[in-house]
């Protein structure tokens, strides 16, 4: 029977041709998928190569700002190192050329006298008139406060008298410490003096010390000569040691003022080659080999800068910082030399006439004596004082990087994407030192106030007419803080009186276990710092500081002549100078200097300097020469009696053994004894304000502080209560004693030594400046206070230029 229905032979067909459908949709598909897939491809290396140029641009430029942050603590070491050359001379001045004041013999007379229970007996110090005053319409005022300079008396072993004698043209009265300031009416105009003729002044100086010992009983006369030689031949010293490392710091303000494809690194390389490996080698290969690759670099203190404001200037970046007059009180003979009348007829007076010349009874006495010459004194005295640099912070460091690259797209064989990435980095977080006053206008290249940062310093600039209040006379005697806050400095009577008591003691005791813990000495004997039974110091401790070099082994810190080696009284200097609580609140000083700075970077040696590519870079600066820090000699340190890399960390070893000591011997300081409860260390008493540990000289915070083993207990510690929590100091990571040792030298020698870190630390805390990554806006927006209180509102002299971001 036939179907009532048949289906269509289309039909049949169509049924079997079916398969092979979802094939064809596939091969449809796939175009689309595919370029959906490249299209990610794309997109995620394009993100990738321009997340990685950025990052590289980030690298680039902050290894720029890191360069410019090591410049600039360089620079504050430095500048830290020419306020120890200013304290050095101030503690000469006050602290030497004052200890040998005997009591007035009645009435009031103050006096900062020498002991003596018989002839032959020990030098002692007896600080029961120090603090003694005389009324005047000023107020009250003792000699410690007008510190006349006289060295003619016993206490000095090679002063002409007789070693028995008590001989000693240094008295005192009311009257002369009332009279003792010539009123200047004619002040010397601010002048630059390029150098002193230290051979020569040192040939005059010779020459007045022989005259004083020829003079015989002339003791007036032969006091006034010594202590002229004396002065000479501090002030001498103090300029040719500042003449070289004045020079040397405005070496490196002006390389760090140069545009960034010439500013060179420490060790004499240019910066821009590191910035340009740094960003290559974290370059991904396709930025790397882009054929159109190319970067711009920027030094914003530069001309770089098209917005640079005055900024491109050293003296508008870096205000020098120069007194116009630092007066001195003498103790001058009146006696006519004749040999007649009164053998102290001496009185205290200015180191100036009233037209600003050396005084007329310098000439008088020094007229007299063969072979010395008034003139190259006189270019000594006259020369102008100088306290370093202030950094002005509206001229802002910071490094710039610009890059553009076209990586190559697997899958985008003909088009050329550009990726561009920008970065600025700058150092924060430092300070080169203080500025003078306490604020620094917008539009200024000082600072300016009516309140000075350091209150002891004599001011800047005086009017005419100096001299007459009593008041205004002291403060321009040399002087400095101790402390922030201090107002008092080195007129402190306690100050000087530890010193003098110091000098005046002839029996030195040491605590070998200190000695053994602090390593400055390869020698630890325990007479080692013994004293000479008689006669101590010596005026040619001093020679060798008049001789003029410009290489780095002159030493401008006494030592003993005849051995050509290390003293007491060298290591009392140091101690003098070493940081205190003022210097490291305001400089960056680094711990261990000639390791981090100075070795294989500043003092690498041959025809590639890098203190010759920095003069041929600048054009100047001739006398330049790096020198590591107070206390380094090179010919002491070959003998094995002080280390080869001598540094701030070696200044606080020595602190710790002259303040130290052995606190259970009386004859070491009379003054344990007589005023600071018996037997209790001198600097936990008084010398509060010196730091005795390495951590106390970092930027950040330590669990170390200025002078108590124990830490400041109301920081934040943590859970175990023996670590900061930020800025902890592992200072001694072999054993638990005090140590002051290098890193390098911790871990032994070769492979096994630990590199150099700023601040001789392994863990936490920072020394002067850090380097941070910034926002463009940060730099080019309104500032806060940064000139201080009360000068927010203001903008950066060179802000960012707009050509800067221009394509390139």
């Amino acid at each position: 029977m036939r179907p009532l229905f048949k289906k269509p032979l289309s039909l049949q067909n169509a049924k079997k041709n079916q398969k092979g459908q979802v094939a064809l949709f596939v091969a449809l598909i796939f175009q689309i998928i595919f370029v959906l897939f490249a299209l990610v491809i794309n997109v995620g290396l394009m993100v990738h190569h321009k997340i990685n140029l950025q990052q590289s641009t980030d690298l680039a430029a902050y290894y720029g700002a890191m360069k410019q942050a090591e410049m600039l603590n360089v620079i504050g070491h430095i500048n830290f190192q020419i306020r120890q050359a200013w304290k050095l001379m101030t503690w000469r001045y006050r602290v030497i050329g004052s200890f040998g004041y005997i009591a007035g013999l009645a009435g009031e007379n103050p006096g900062v006298p020498i002991g003596r229970t018989g002839v032959n007996s020990t030098l002692n110090f007896n600080e029961a008139t120090a603090i003694q005053k005389c009324a005047t319409p000023g107020g009250p005022v003792g000699t410690y406060d007008v510190t006349p300079f006289c060295v003619g008396h016993i206490g000095f072993g090679d002063w002409s008298g007789s070693p028995t004698s008590s001989e000693n043209t240094c008295d005192t009265t009311c009257e002369k410490v009332k009279n003792g300031v010539t009123k200047i009416q004619t002040i010397p105009p601010l002048t630059q003096v390029s150098s002193v003729p230290g051979a020569s002044v040192a040939g005059s100086i010779q020459n007045l010390i022989t005259t004083a010992n020829n003079l015989g009983q002339q003791l007036c006369r032969r006091g006034t000569i010594s202590s002229l030689a004396q002065v000479s031949n501090i002030l001498a010293g103090y300029f040719i040691d500042l003449d070289g490392r004045q020079q040397s710091i405005e070496l490196l303000m002006s390389n760090l003022l140069m545009p960034a494809e010439q500013m060179l690194d420490l060790d004499g390389t240019l910066v821009k080659d590191g910035v340009l490996n740094t960003l290559k080698n974290n370059l991904t290969e396709a930025n790397r080999n882009s054929p159109e690759f190319k970067y711009k670099f920027f030094n914003s203190t530069s001309t770089d800068n098209s917005t640079v404001g005055g900024c491109a200037d050293r003296k508008d970046v870096f205000n020098e910082l120069k007194f116009q007059l630092v007066d001195f009180i003498m103790n001058i003979c009146t006696n006519d030399g004749t040999g007649t009348g009164d053998m102290r007829a001496n009185t205290f007076e200015s180191i100036y006439n009233a037209t600003g010349t050396v005084n007329d009874q310098y000439t008088a006495i020094a007229g007299s004596v063969p072979g010395f010459n008034l003139n190259e004194v006189n270019q000594v005295i006259a020369n102008k004082f100088k306290l370093g640099f202030e950094k002005n912070p509206w001229c802002q460091n910071y490094y710039g990087v610009r890059t553009v690259t076209s990586p190559h797209i697997p899958f985008l064989p003909l088009a050329k994407i550009k990726i561009n990435a920008t970065a600025f980095a700058k150092p924060f977080g430092g300070s080169i030192g203080p500025w003078f006053f306490d604020k620094w206008p917008a539009g200024g290249t000082k600072s300016a106030s009516t309140k000075q940062t350091d209150q002891t310093l004599p001011p800047i600039t005086i009017n005419p007419g100096y001299g007459a209040a009593l008041s205004e006379k002291l403060r321009m005697l040399p002087n400095f803080s101790n402390y922030v806050g201090d107002v008092v400095g080195t007129r402190d009577p306690m100050y000087q009186a530890i010193f003098h008591d110091f000098l005046l003691t002839r029996s030195l005791s040491r605590n070998s276990a200190i000695a053994s813990k602090t390593q400055i000495q390869a020698n630890t004997s325990s007479n080692l710092f013994s004293k000479p039974s008689s006669g101590y110091p010596y005026f040619s401790n001093w020679r060798n500081v008049t001789k003029q070099t410009n290489e780095t082994d002159y030493d401008p810190i006494a030592m003993d002549q005849a051995s050509i080696g290390n003293s007491y009284i060298r290591d009392l200097e140091l101690a003098a100078i070493a940081p205190n609580q003022f210097d490291i609140s305001y400089y960056p000083v680094e711990a261990d200097f000639y390791n981090n700075y100075y070795k294989d970077r500043l003092d690498n040696n041959g025809a590639n300097r890098t203190v010759d590519k920095l003069k041929a870079l600048t054009g100047g600066f001739n006398g330049a020469t790096f020198r590591p820090d107070y206390g380094y000699n090179k010919q002491i340190s070959s003998g094995g009696s002080i280390p080869e890399d001598f540094s701030v960390r070696h200044q606080l070893a020595i602190v710790e053994q002259i303040f130290k000591g052995d606190s259970s011997s009386t004859g070491r300081s009379q003054m344990t004894v007589q005023n600071l409860n018996g037997n209790s260390s001198i600097m936990d008493k008084y010398f509060t304000f010196i730091p005795r540990f390495q951590g106390s000289l970092l930027t950040g915070w330590t669990y170390k502080d200025l002078v108590s083993q124990d830490g400041f207990t109301e920081f934040p510690r943590s859970s175990t209560g023996t670590k900061m929590v930020f800025g902890e100091c592992s200072e001694f990571p072999i054993n638990s004693t005090p140590d002051y040792q290098s890193l390098i030298q911790l871990a032994g020698a070769g492979s096994n030594a630990l590199p150099p870190a700023p601040g001789n630390c392994i863990t936490g805390g920072r020394t002067g400046y850090s380097v941070k990554i910034v926002n463009p806006a940060s730099i080019n927006g309104i500032q806060g206070d940064i000139g201080g209180p009360g000068t927010a509102g203001g903008v950066v002299r060179n802000r960012i230029p707009v050509e800067f971001f221009n394509p390139l």
